[in-house]
């Protein structure tokens, strides 16, 4: 049995009724291909707005746990290949 469940649960309604996921889509209108595109948001301070990895949000709590199950590393943020430029 998962002894935390009621604590996760909560932990986990609380975060799914407070955050919103947001998706943002970047389109290149020009007409030279774009490349190493990158994407700056500013997000006013003392807004009630902020920015989480979705990492940090709570899975759906299990009533029975597996103790024989390693844990995913779920703050594992691995970065893009280096890339060359083409000579």
């Amino acid at each position: 049995m998962n002894e935390r469940y009621y604590y996760e649960l909560a932990e986990y309604e609380f975060c799914k009724r407070l955050l919103r996921k947001v998706r943002l889509v970047v389109s290149n209108t020009g007409d030279v291909p774009a490349s190493d595109v990158r994407l700056e948001l500013i997000v006013p301070t003392k807004q009630g707005v902020g920015i989480m990895c979705p990492s940090k949000f709570p899975d759906v709590p299990k009533r029975r746990v597996d103790r024989h199950v390693v844990t995913a590393i779920r703050d594992l943020h691995l970065r893009p290949a280096f890339r060359h430029a083409a000579m």
